[in-house]
């Protein structure tokens, strides 16, 4: 007996289907009858099915109702709010309090600065004024540890998980002076800068590096240049320069020290080799997050002038992005949640961009945190606070 070919099996297979979904059947129901084709139909109820479970998956993206907490709200302006422990840090120019998950205040203390900069590592809070006030004082679980009085303006300041810190003020005679303070508040470095104006400093956890942005500029053109100093060796160890651009901001994710300016986002290796660039030319960043270890979040501009917020992870590789029908007005990242904020609404979205959920609060939110349970929001008006678990 000839064996047939795999092509005559499955034009076998197929004629035994296109039988089955042909056969017709007769339903007779009160005199009446009614001929139809059992399995044609089933196969169509079934599709119908699924097209309505994919269409209910892309609907209803889960919407949760906001709990609104009592929270005494006083005058000040906005507040900024940080993850601290399982809790959030929120300060303005007036006041400095941590609250937990149910909206209660855990530690607060009342403050007076004109451009106050909170800087949190652990448990350890680094609370500076920007203003002029040429103070800063170092917290830990709500104890105050310390006061620097460091006599000049502060330009910037950090601290580590080991409660170290580094400040960058302005000094007779240079451009800028950093100062490295143990957690005992012992000085252990101090360096002026002759050359460049410094706009921001960063320290490794482990104190062992240190990076300092300096800004140099010839009248038509502004250039950023950073400075890594070994802190065993106490020497600039390497400098990388970048041409045409302004650094707002240094940090080191582990061993590799991110730098972001008005046009790109960048990554060093401590040997001050570039890693990686990324150019947000005619992209117009607005507002960015880099303050977790696992993404890196921008709120851009596309061409059609539409809020584009792009998540990066610490390589610099664009993991996702998420195209919004309207402004962002907040963005808060804890690890890797991301949350932003359209002015009533609240979203939260996966690293690779998708909406998981939304939240709608009863006022516009003028402020926005994660906790740091890493599950749960708190969004804030004028006079009214709401938590949210929105994962």
């Amino acid at each position: 007996m000839k064996r047939k070919t795999k092509h005559q099996k499955w034009n076998s297979f197929w004629q035994m289907v296109s039988i089955q979904m042909n056969r017709n059947a007769r339903l007779t129901l009160k005199g009446k009858s009614w001929n139809f084709r059992p399995i044609r139909l089933g196969v169509m109820l079934l599709g119908g099915l699924l097209a309505l479970v994919i269409l209910m998956q892309l609907l209803l993206i889960p919407v949760r109702r906001p709990k609104t907490v009592d929270m005494a709200f006083e005058a000040g302006g906005n507040y900024t709010m940080l993850p601290m422990g399982n809790h959030i840090l929120m300060y303005n120019n007036q006041h400095l309090w941590e609250v937990n998950t149910r909206g209660k205040t855990v530690w607060s203390t009342d403050i007076a600065m004109s451009h106050p900069m909170v800087e949190t590592a652990k448990d350890f809070i680094l609370l500076s004024d920007l203003g002029g006030k040429n103070e800063s004082a170092l917290y830990r679980d709500g104890k105050k540890l310390r006061d620097y009085n460091l006599g000049n303006d502060i330009i910037s300041a950090k601290v580590t998980p080991r409660g170290w810190t580094v400040f960058a003020t302005a000094t007779l005679g240079y451009k800028g002076r950093v100062v490295v303070y143990d957690k005992r508040g012992k000085e252990r470095f101090s360096w002026n800068s002759g050359e460049g104006y410094i706009l921001d400093v960063a320290l490794t956890d482990n104190g062992r590096y240190l990076a300092v942005a300096q800004l140099n500029s010839d009248g038509a053109q502004a250039d950023s240049k950073i400075q890594f100093i070994d802190m065993n060796r106490k020497k600039v160890v390497a400098t990388a320069e970048r041409e045409g651009t302004v650094i707002s901001e240094l940090r080191f994710s582990k061993d590799r020290l991110l730098a972001v300016s008005e046009s790109e986002l960048c990554g060093f290796k401590t040997s001050g080799k570039l890693a990686f660039e990324v150019s947000f030319s005619g992209k117009n960043p607005s507002k960015y997050d880099i303050t977790s270890d696992e993404i890196l979040a921008f709120v851009t501009t596309d061409n059609r002038g539409n809020a584009v917020l792009e998540l990066y992870n610490t390589d610099g590789k664009l993991k996702g992005q998420y195209r919004a029908d309207a402004n962002i007005t907040n963005l808060s990242v804890f690890e890797d949640m991301v949350v932003i904020a359209k002015q009533r609404e609240i979203l939260s979205i996966s690293p690779r961009g998708k909406l998981k959920k939304t939240a709608t609060a009863d006022l516009d939110i003028k402020s926005l945190g994660l906790f740091g349970d890493g599950h749960t929001a708190l969004a804030a008006g004028n006079t009214h606070a709401y938590i949210v678990r929105m994962r």
